[in-house]
């Protein structure tokens, strides 16, 4: 029986840990979402009046995008150190990392447990 209970700790553990993954690294997901499509706004108005100064010039230089396109490389990079710490955390670490991760970021809580 302590040999089950053993077992089932170890597993309760590691489902813990990866709920723990999947806030972490959603959160930080969304928020990188927010801040692409905040800056990819700001820049539009720049991207219409390019292309209206084209039309008035009767310049074809070239047909800009306009569809939105955000780079995923670095909430990638996060998830996977996200992912290394936590292997190596306890219980316990694990949830510090989660409350330093929804206070100040998780790019700030990797880059603090790499050290």
């Amino acid at each position: 029986m302590e040999e089950s209970l053993g077992r089932t700790e170890d597993v309760v553990l590691s489902f813990q840990k990866e709920l723990i993954y999947e806030i972490v690294t959603n959160q930080f997901s969304d928020q990188y979402i927010k801040r692409q499509r905040r800056l990819n706004t700001i820049k539009s108005p720049f991207i219409k009046a390019r292309e209206i100064l084209q039309e008035i010039l009767g310049e074809n230089i070239e047909k800009i995008e306009t569809e939105e396109y955000i780079d995923m490389t670095p909430v990638e990079v996060e998830k996977k150190k996200s992912r290394k710490i936590l292997t190596h955390l306890s219980y316990e670490e694990s949830i510090k990392y989660l409350l330093g991760a929804n206070k100040h970021g998780l790019k700030q809580m990797n880059t603090k447990k790499d050290n």
